[in-house]
């Protein structure tokens, strides 16, 4: 703009020739606002002195129109005040005019220089307000907010215009502790949690990340802000549920748990009242509440959560009622306001506090059971002689399955000790073939005609089949009462009374014990309970001897099953790094609990932190070497693991990738595989078996070759193994003794004795006794 046209026709004819630029020249200042009205003007050249509108009046018109658009005074009658007027008035840049063509080149640079500025600011603004989090740039010497982004309506609800240069501690309840942590530089900010006060006067935490930045020329602190309220919410309400629970362990009856779990209900998730209910029969009946009074429908409405898997959302009229299944032993039921929502993690933690009161009322219910039991025994004082005898039977099985090295000892050992014992006179002993559905003769003691031909289930005795399909101890009293007791089984003895034992550790059947006795009514009423631990007793040492096999034995069995659930620990750790995650071995740590010792590569302790917080079962995260990514996780102690113990398991290989879990189980040779992939499927949603191998090992040595000693106690081996994946044995040592005993619930000077011990034995198993 210049109101010489021959000055304007120069001016654009040298600024066109500069590739990026495309230049308007206009003599009337008028024609010249509204071609900066209308057109994609980025930047206006002007003369000062011209008539009607001089230079520093165009600004001031062009600046209403757009308030930062870059404005360069090209003039030749300037002076000082000229000068000193227009830098006030807020002009990009000033250029006096001259005869040298130099001035042209100079004013090109300038016009780029002006616009590459107000481009990279406008920017910096789409990028400033499209942030998620609240961002607030603050002087820090007056300790005012300098801008301010979007995102800080949402957090605070102050329009962000309104924040600037208002001080920032009226956005914080204390600003002290912002201040004093506010990083002078460095390459990281510093991050701090503070709390904070909205326009509406409503209070939150928020995690806020500082750093200090210069912004043209001038020193600037920025800070990052995110709500995290409702992560502390959760982390309050978590530590409240493990005090809660404590509380429900320590009550000693079902009175005291029912108040204890109603007042844990109300303030874990923050509940206007609480009522649980414990089952009576069909119904319900109120144990204890907390807050205000429990309408007559509420139970009823509660009772079809019982036995459920997960709490239920009920609306009524005036309130939300959240139902909360206790297994199958009662509902715990929480009032909250009806416009209340509940987040994923209050259902974990309604759902985690149910399962502790179930196993709290069943603790309850079985030491009721034990003082029952012990009024019983003391009623029955007379049998004593009774109970003597049997337990003798017992301790002498027991220390026979002590001394056996086989299943087929154990079996032979059963049969000879019970058959040697008064009363009894005659003991057969089968297996349970599952697929076969029939009972197979494995030893017997006492017998004139042998161990006979496999029984089918179907055609054998009533009370036999009774005692395997229970499986409880079934008693004949009188055979001659009861013909079709058994002509098949104990067969060429004159037996009266027999006994049939399961024989079972936990989950698992094995098969039975047939016990008979020349005289009727040789089992008395304590005796049935009595041989049922005795077929507890049998189980244990079958299972033990089973994994026995699988770790030292010839005939070994390697099954590998994979998982694409999603819902496993090791998968999902597999995700989060994107690479393979090993477990390179499993120990059992006491108090329900298993510690996993895990290589998770390119992840820190926060990280597998933050996925084991989506798994209820992990106990702790704890780095062993985090330089090269082992990490030791103690997880809940799953049923599955019994289940499998009981197969005569041992775990070999298992790993992670790409959020699909393997696991390579060694079995015994003689393993039921369709009941290990049941097994399986019961545990997670979508498993299938990958492979089955035949393994080779040598007695006496593990799979590598390496002697086992003998002697080694299961003491020795669990502190040898526990001192050896924690890094006791790292040099310099991850772990200390002291740790490490501390680590094992024992003395310093214990785990010294059993640590040395167990070195002498594996080292003269390796070297041979020097003496």
């Amino acid at each position: 703009m210049d109101d010489d046209q021959a000055i304007v026709d120069l001016v654009t004819t040298f600024l066109d020739d500069v590739d990026d630029i495309r230049t308007y020249g206009e003599t009337d200042p008028a024609v010249a606002v509204e071609r900066v009205r209308e057109d994609a003007v980025e930047c206006v050249v002007s003369d000062y002195h011209m008539p009607g509108m001089d230079g520093l009046e165009l600004l001031s018109a062009v600046r209403e129109i757009d308030p930062e658009m870059p404005f360069i005074l090209f003039t030749g009658r300037g002076s000082e005040s000229v000068a000193s007027e227009a830098v006030s008035a807020g002009v990009t840049d000033y250029i006096r005019k001259s005869t040298s063509t130099d001035q042209y080149h100079l004013l090109a640079n300038r016009v780029r220089n002006a616009v590459e500025g107000r481009r990279a600011r406008t920017n910096y603004r789409e990028v400033f307000d499209a942030a998620s989090d609240a961002i607030l740039v603050v002087d820090p010497e007056s300790e005012t907010i300098v801008d301010a982004n979007r995102a800080t309506e949402r957090l605070w609800g102050y329009d962000a215009s309104a924040l600037e240069s208002r001080p920032v501690e009226d956005l914080l309840v204390d600003a002290t502790h912002v201040r004093d942590t506010a990083p002078t530089g460095g390459d990281r900010p510093e991050t701090v949690e503070v709390r904070c006060v909205r326009a509406d006067g409503d209070r939150f935490w928020a995690e806020a990340s500082l750093e200090s930045r210069t912004f043209e020329g001038q020193n600037l602190r920025l800070a990052v802000f995110r709500d995290v309220t409702q992560r502390r919410n959760r982390e309050r309400a978590i530590d409240r549920l493990v005090t809660g629970q404590q509380e429900l362990l320590a009550a000693e009856s079902e009175a005291a748990l029912g108040a204890a779990a109603a007042n844990v209900a109300v303030d874990v998730l923050s509940l206007e009242a609480a009522t649980v209910y414990a089952r009576d029969g069909a119904a319900l009946a109120t144990l204890a509440s907390a807050g205000m009074p429990t309408p007559a429908d509420r139970e009823s409405r509660a009772r079809h959560t019982l036995g459920g898997n997960e709490p239920v959302l009920e609306t009524t009229d005036n309130w939300r009622e959240l139902h909360v299944p206790v297994g199958d032993r009662g509902v715990v039921v929480g009032v909250a306001a009806r416009t209340r929502s509940f987040a994923a993690h209050e259902y974990s933690l309604a759902m985690a506090l149910g399962n502790s009161l179930d196993t709290a009322l069943e603790r309850i219910e079985r030491e009721r059971q034990l003082r029952d039991r012990g009024e019983r025994l003391a009623q029955r004082r007379g049998e004593l002689r009774t109970s003597d005898r049997i337990n003798a039977v017992i301790r002498n099985v027991h220390w026979s399955l002590v001394r056996a090295s086989s299943l087929e000892e154990i079996e032979r050992l059963v049969c000879e000790r019970l058959a040697a014992s008064d009363p009894y006179s005659s003991v057969w002993m089968g297996r349970y073939d599952v697929d076969a559905e029939e009972i197979d003769p494995s030893a017997a003691a006492g017998l004139a005609g042998g161990l006979g031909d496999p029984v089918p289930l179907a055609d054998a005795p009533a009370t036999l089949s009774a005692a395997i399909t229970g499986p409880s101890t079934e008693i004949v009293q009188d055979v001659s009462l009861e013909p079709d007791a058994d002509q098949t089984i104990l067969r060429g003895s004159d037996h009266r009374s027999i006994a049939y034992v399961p024989v079972v550790n936990r989950s698992s059947l094995y098969g039975v014990v047939a016990i008979a006795a020349d005289e009727p009514d040789v089992f008395g009423d304590g005796e049935r309970e009595v041989l049922g631990e005795l077929g507890e007793l049998i189980g244990a040492a079958i299972t033990a001897t089973r994994r026995e096999r699988a770790l030292f034995g010839d005939d070994v069995v390697e099954l590998e099953f994979e998982v694409t659930s999603g819902d496993s620990l090791v998968g999902g750790l597999s995700s989060a790094v994107d690479d393979r995650v090993d477990v390179e071995s499993i120990l059992e740590t006491g108090d329900d609990a298993l510690s996993m010792f895990v290589t998770v590569p390119g992840i820190d302790a926060d990280r597998i932190d933050e996925v084991g917080a989506e798994h209820a079962n992990v106990r702790s995260v704890e780095a062993v070497d985090e330089r090269r990514g082992r990490y030791e996780i103690v997880v809940d102690r799953a049923p599955l693991i019994d289940d499998l113990t009981d197969l005569g398991a041992s775990m070999g290989r298992m790993w992670g990738e790409a959020g699909r879990v393997r696991f390579a189980i060694e079995f015994p040779g003689d393993v039921d595989v369709r009941r290990c992939v049941a097994l399986m499927d019961s545990a997670y949603e979508s498993t299938s078996l990958v492979a089955r191998r035949e393994l080779v090992g040598d007695a006496g040595t593990d799979r590598f070759g390496a002697p086992i000693p003998e002697d080694l106690t299961d003491r020795q081996r669990e502190v040898l193994r526990v001192a050896y994946e924690t890094g006791f044995f790292e040099w310099p040592r991850a772990r200390t003794g002291e740790e490490v005993a501390e680590r094992l619930d024992i003395s310093q000077s214990t785990f010294t004795e059993h640590l040395r011990s167990g070195e002498r034995k594996v080292f003269e198993a390796l070297f041979g006794d020097p003496t």
